[in-house]
């Protein structure tokens, strides 16, 4: 029984810092994809949609948030399918978009009905539960040297992109 609780562990491990990885990376992106939802949503064709979603009651509200799960489910099943057929790159592709388009809605959708949401018992205690959990994360990432420099690697690497994007768009 002992070894096969090792056996989990060793499975289980690369999964785990695989789901924290992309819990984090959905975080850093988080804001940059409400920008994108928001800025798709002030098109003229969508303010009715956004104002009927900021106005559902709370219990419609939380069903609000399985639409993009269930929008793009298929879209993730037909990347897995993509990559059977040994298209890698396309299916990985497919698989990144399905989830970029996924957290943007879901980020869009979560804006708007988080005032309802907020009145939800078992959902302020969910969200409550996350923010725990995104904190312990965190933590245990930082405690890590590799992430450290990994972290501090990508943070010069950004700044080194920032200043080239400022001298790009200087006028002449």
């Amino acid at each position: 029984m002992k070894s096969n609780l090792s056996f989990k562990k060793i499975l289980l491990a690369p999964l785990a810092v695989l789901g924290v990885l992309l819990m984090l990376l959905e975080e850093r992106l988080w804001d940059a994809l409400v920008a994108l939802g928001q800025w798709i949503g002030r098109q003229p064709s969508l303010q009715n949609i956004r104002s009927r979603i900021r106005s559902l009651p709370p219990k419609l509200a939380a069903c609000a948030l399985l639409f993009p799960v269930l929008l793009i489910l298929p879209v993730k099943f037909l990347a897995v399918w993509i990559m059977s057929t040994g298209r890698w790159g396309l299916g990985l592709t497919v698989l990144l978009s399905a989830k970029l388009l996924g957290t943007a809605l879901v980020a869009q959708i979560y804006t708007l009905c988080e005032p309802a949401l907020s009145t939800l018992v078992w959902f302020v205690h969910v969200r409550a539960w996350f923010w725990h959990a995104k904190d312990w994360a965190h933590r245990r990432l930082d405690s890590w040297p590799m992430w450290r420099l990994v972290r501090q690697s990508l943070h010069r690497m950004k700044e080194r992109v920032l200043i080239l994007l400022r001298g790009v768009s200087k006028p002449e």
